[in-house]
């Protein structure tokens, strides 16, 4: 990974998954509370759903638009972000749109989380 990507990690840092399914429902699992909110576009993949049902969490839809080649925007987000929540799904490329989020959009959305 060092020679690859440039990172340093130890091998007690790293998890394989069978999948991006069960990586996002560990990563549901170990960061969400129930009542918790889980922002994620909209459409979208419908298990990631299922993965925030299970962490008994609530799914909070932000809408994409064909006009804006579903790309989740930081202004979606906005519009449905509250005190609840405590996650937002950022998935590029999106499953089943194809969209890669831009990197500058990547990065509103990173300041926004923050």
């Amino acid at each position: 990974m060092t020679r690859e990507s440039g990172t340093d990690y130890q091998a007690d840092e790293i998890v394989v998954t069978a999948g991006a399914q069960e990586a996002m429902s560990c990563v549901m699992l170990a960061l969400i509370d129930p009542g918790d909110e889980v922002i994620v576009p909209i459409p979208g993949y419908n298990t990631y759903h299922s993965a925030i049902e299970l962490a008994d969490s609530v799914t909070v839809f932000a809408e994409t638009s064909f006009a804006e080649d579903f790309t989740l925007k930081v202004a979606r987000i906005e519009k449905v972000i509250t005190p609840k929540t405590r996650m937002v799904c950022l998935i590029s490329p999106n499953n089943p749109t194809a969209t890669v989020v831009p990197p500058e959009e990547v990065m509103k959305i990173a300041r926004l989380c923050e």
